[in-house]
């Protein structure tokens, strides 16, 4: 996409302070940094969200030549939310299924990319989100994986990208303007009013060249990057 380019400042980057060499973790260095959160609080999102629904968002944080990476996945075009978009695994708690969100957050981890649940631990959990304008209230895990198990389920994973740390936050972008937008269907009494002035940029994580996880996704990434790279 093109950018209308804001320079991100280490305000709101603050692994720009680090020389890149010092923005490479290991996993050991991140698992230890993520022991580190404070309690998940939680960023409201859309009020008039008449039926709010638990779901849960994981990140799968593992080593990439000796270096701590991320997984993201592309939504196939088929989807009714969010198609073509990059993202992170996700979805709703299953009543039936998942007694909280954390094992909602396993189970898509298991169902998306292959992990064997048993191989799948939680090691960190950042602020809850919502509801958001789909009517979902997302708490957002990250868990340790083995990407040598990595498997993604064709039928909800378009592509799937592993990229270390390092180079997300070297991929790091800001502007103000919106890409074409196709969230999908609203929860019920949520409008989105896409034209009004934003107060801040939006941020962007390049995945691939030329295609980048953003929105919501980026905001979760954010926090995940300034808790993984603190200014020193």
């Amino acid at each position: 996409m093109e950018f209308i380019e804001v320079v991100p400042t280490a305000d709101n980057a603050p692994w720009l302070l680090r020389p890149p060499a010092d923005r490479r973790l290991t996993v050991a260095e991140a698992r230890e940094r993520l022991t580190r959160l404070p309690p998940p609080g939680r960023i409201d999102g859309f009020p008039n969200v008449r039926s709010p629904q638990p779901a849960a968002l994981f990140i799968p944080l593992g080593d990439l030549d000796g270096e701590a990476a991320l997984a993201a996945t592309k939504r196939p075009g088929t989807m009714l939310r969010h198609r073509n978009h990059w993202v992170f695994p996700g979805g709703r708690l299953d009543a039936g299924v998942d007694a909280s969100t954390r094992e909602a957050a396993v189970r898509e981890a298991s169902e998306e990319l292959g992990f064997p649940p048993a191989e799948v631990s939680l090691v960190g959990q950042l602020a809850t989100r919502g509801p958001i304008s789909t009517g979902f209230v997302l708490d957002v895990f990250v868990g340790l994986v083995d990407f040598a198990h990595l498997a993604p389920d064709p039928h909800e994973v378009a592509d799937c990208a592993v990229v270390p740390v390092s180079a997300l936050a070297a991929g790091y972008h800001e502007t103000f303007k919106l890409p074409e937008l196709e969230v999908g269907p609203l929860a019920d009494g949520v409008v989105l009013t896409l034209d009004r002035p934003r107060e801040r940029p939006l941020r962007f994580f390049e995945v691939r060249a030329g295609e980048y996880l953003w929105g919501l996704q980026g905001e979760i990434l954010h926090e995940l990057l300034c808790a993984l790279l603190p200014a020193q």
